[in-house]
């Protein structure tokens, strides 16, 4: 329906749809936008920008195993916020071929994998790992504790053996950060580890946001 009469012919039925959506528009402005809008649907789709990624063999890794050289045998799925838990997803999170649970010194149940933060400082990615997670757990945080970037540097890089991490402060809304998973118990280099990870999510911090990949 791309001619003027059928525009036309229409038009109280297009008007409606419009003001539907609080857009107050005219004949002569239907006339001009319907065609270009049918046009352009019809036409080729343009690509994608690039979604921002970390290299992970120029970044610095603090307080956790080197994990650059590890193979990459999941991938995150989903990371999410709610104004008090952190969540992630990734595939080797459940099912029969899901990373296998380990128990640490000292531990009385074991953890299954270790989510990993990742901040821009002075022009490189550091990162290391933080919360433990067993599987089955919901994330991390709660309404009477948040756990979420605007209070990871309370939680998360809080001391200086995640220099330069604890220098960063705060995380800003909008400012760029990363997340990782690995398999076992990645923190403070304790282990023990499989040595496998997931790839490396970028995307902008927020509170209250759910990202998919």
């Amino acid at each position: 329906m791309t001619g003027p009469q059928q525009i036309a012919e229409r038009w109280p039925q297009i008007q409606a749809a419009f003001a539907s959506e609080g857009v107050t528009i005219s004949l002569t402005q239907a006339l001009n936008v319907l065609p270009k809008l049918v046009s352009a649907l019809a036409g080729p789709i343009p690509p994608q920008p690039a979604q921002p990624t970390i290299d992970l063999s120029t970044a610095r890794i603090v307080n956790a195993p080197d994990v650059r050289g590890w193979p990459e045998t999941a991938k995150i799925t989903r990371v999410s916020f709610d104004g008090a838990t952190t969540r992630i997803e990734f595939t080797k999170q459940d099912g029969p071929n899901r990373w296998p649970d380990h128990t640490p010194p000292g531990w009385q149940g074991p953890l299954q994998y270790t989510m990993w933060l990742f901040l821009k400082i002075e022009g490189q990615w550091v990162g290391s790992g933080f919360i433990q997670m067993w599987h089955g757990r919901d994330g991390s945080g709660s309404p009477s504790d948040p756990d979420i970037p605007s209070r990871y540097h309370e939680h998360w890089y809080y001391g200086s053996r995640w220099s330069p991490m604890q220098g960063h402060g705060p995380i800003r809304s909008g400012e760029l950060i990363g997340f990782m998973v690995t398999a076992g118990n990645a923190r403070d280099s304790v282990g023990p580890v499989l040595q496998e990870r997931s790839n490396v999510v970028v995307f902008p911090a927020t509170d209250n946001a759910s990202f998919t990949f």
